[in-house]
Formats: structure tokens, C-alpha cells, sequence
């Protein structure tokens, strides 16, 4: 991961096949989804190992979810947004206060990256299949993979961080390539 100005960004970034996914400004999770005889658990871990109530809408709509793909055990990286600021953005401040005011309806989650299904290691060559896989398994009403478009060139990159960021106010893009992470 590395932060680039927008205007540098055509030199930091490199390859010919992307997937542009948009930066939210929310909580990093660590989702874990197990199920026992019919019965689903979610466990959300925080980027500081502080495990979040697990009684969230958005959580058991994920376990729901991972449930109707037929999956026995998943473990998920994902962002925790809500939708409460004025401007439309969200804001990692955000989520806390969605929690204190139990406005758990503003609390969604958007999976981006598969860390194991079924105890089985994920691994892809491109992210593009990631992104796939995370659609086919997990689409919902809070809980919806993190926003994507596909690009062919560096202008095409620029193009999508424009609209997304620069017009839109998002709070940025992470780029995918077929090139290897280093």
C-alpha cells in the first residue's frame, strides 16, 4: 500500500490490466463467519485486535450471506462505513457514532480481500478474480463488495480517480495490476 498524490500517481503505478477500487473512509475488519450444525457466528476484529459487537445488522446480514453460498467458514477483510455525513462521504468518525447512537441502519460493510474459505488459503493471480469471487458470495443491502472498475491504461486510472475523487470527494482509489505486489 502505498499513498500517492494524485497528480504523481502515473508514475507510481505500473502495468497494462487494473481493477480501481474505491478508498472508504471507515474501520478496517477482520470478519470471520463459522458455522456448526445450521448455526451462523460472525466475529469482527478491528485493526488493533479489539473485537466489535457482533450483534450489527451488517454483520448478520454477512453471515447470512456467507450461509447461502454454503460455506462452513470464511475470513474476510473489510472496511466498516457508515452513511450519516451531510456531504454524503463517509467518515471513519462516522462509525462510532453510528454505534453510540445504535443508528446501526447507517452501518455497512464492504468486503475487500479473502483471506480463507472453507480453511482453504485464498490465493489469485489477479485481484480482479478476488473482486469476482467477493461479488458472487456476498451481495446484499449493507453488505456489498467495495465499489470497482476495470481500467486499461494509466489515463484510464486518472480518469476513474477524477470522477471518484477529485469531482466526487472520495477519500481515494487503491489500484490493482496484473504485475506482483514487491
Amino acid at each position: 500500500f502505498m499513498l500517492v498524490d494524485g497528480a504523481k500517481m502515473n508514475e507510481k503505478i505500473g502495468g497494462e490490466d487494473f481493477l480501481v477500487t474505491k478508498k472508504l473512509d471507515g474501520e478496517m475488519q477482520i470478519l470471520f463467519y463459522k458455522e456448526v450444525d445450521g448455526m451462523c457466528t460472525v466475529q469482527a476484529y478491528g485493526s488493533q485486535g479489539k473485537e466489535l459487537e457482533a450483534g450489527l445488522p451488517c454483520f448478520a446480514e454477512f453471515g447470512l450471506m456467507c450461509q447461502t453460498a454454503g460455506l462452513k467458514s470464511a475470513t474476510v477483510a473489510a472496511e466498516l462505513y457508515a452513511k450519516i455525513s451531510v456531504d454524503g462521504r463517509e467518515r471513519v468518525h462516522d462509525v462510532k457514532a453510528a454505534i453510540a447512537d445504535e443508528q446501526y441502519d447507517k452501518l455497512f460493510v464492504a468486503p475487500f480481500d479473502i483471506i480463507d474459505l472453507d480453511g482453504n488459503e485464498w490465493h489469485a493471480e489477479h485481484y480482479k478474480d478476488t473482486h469476482k469471487k467477493l461479488a458472487e458470495l456476498i451481495s446484499g443491502n449493507q453488505v456489498k463488495p467495495v465499489e470497482a472498475k476495470t481500467a486499461t491504461s494509466k489515463q484510464e486510472v486518472e480518469q476513474i480517480y477524477n470522477y471518484w475523487c477529485t469531482e466526487g470527494g472520495a477519500e481515494g482509489i487503491v489500484v490493482h495490476s496484473e504485475l506482483p505486489f514487491i
